[in-house]
C-alpha cells in the first residue's frame, strides 16, 4: 500500500488564520491573514521571544490542533479519495508527536484513513 503524506498547514487547515486567533484570544494581539507577511508568525507579528514559545506551545495543544478549521473543499476531496489517502505509517506511541492529532480529527470527519 502506498503512503502519502498531506501538509496539514494551509493546505488541509487554515493554519495561519488560526495563529491569528490564538494570537488575539491569548495575547490581546490582533493582526490580518495579509500582514502575515513571513511564514514565521512569530516574526511577522513581531511577537518577543517568550510570546513566541508561549504560541507555539498553545497551538501544539490537542485541542487546538483538532479545533484548527478544514480549508473549504480538503475535507470533501480526502472524502472522495482524490488523493487516496488510505494509509499512514504506523507510528510506536513514544514517536508520536501532537501533529499525528490531526489525522484523528480528519478521519472523523470521514477521510479514507485507515491507520497512522
Amino acid at each position: 500500500m502506498q503512503t502519502v503524506y498531506i501538509d496539514m498547514d494551509d493546505v488541509l487547515c487554515q493554519t495561519a488564520q488560526h495563529f491569528l486567533t490564538i494570537l488575539k484570544r491569548e495575547f490581546g494581539k490582533q493582526f490580518t491573514f495579509e500582514q502575515l507577511t513571513d511564514f514565521d508568525v512569530g516574526e511577522a507579528c513581531a511577537l518577543t521571544a517568550e510570546e513566541r514559545e508561549e504560541l507555539y506551545l498553545i497551538v501544539h495543544r490537542d485541542k487546538e490542533l483538532l479545533s484548527i478549521p478544514p480549508i473549504p473543499g480538503a475535507v470533501d476531496v480526502l472524502r472522495n479519495g482524490a488523493l487516496m489517502a488510505t494509509r499512514l505509517p504506523s507510528l510506536p506511541a513514544a514517536h508520536r508527536t501532537p501533529m499525528s492529532l490531526p489525522c484523528n480529527g480528519l478521519r472523523n470527519m470521514g477521510c479514507p484513513m485507515t491507520a497512522y
